[in-house]
């Protein structure tokens, strides 16, 4: 995950990533894995036992806008001043 938040990030800027990019797609990626845990704790949730079509929809969405929320997240706090954004 942090590789691929890193490949997104080096993909909108044009002065190339930085530590700072590193460490904001480390934090994203743990955060999201953290949240995975904590929701499949209690595997007796029927939305996780037995997903539906909308469950499988939400979590694409959900994981969607967090990636793509963290690379413009990336782009606006860290990059602000770059001529390619």
């Amino acid at each position: 995950m942090t590789g691929l938040l890193t490949l997104l990030f080096w993909l909108r800027v044009s002065n190339g990533i930085r530590w700072a990019d590193a460490v904001l797609a480390f934090t994203v990626a743990v955060l999201g894995v953290s949240v995975i845990i904590i929701a499949r704790r209690a595997e007796r949730a029927a939305w996780i036992a037995r997903p539906t079509l909308a469950v499988y929809l939400l979590a694409f969405l959900g994981v969607g806008a967090m990636y793509f929320g963290a690379m413009y997240a990336d782009d606006y706090l860290l990059h602000s001043n770059d001529p390619a954004a």
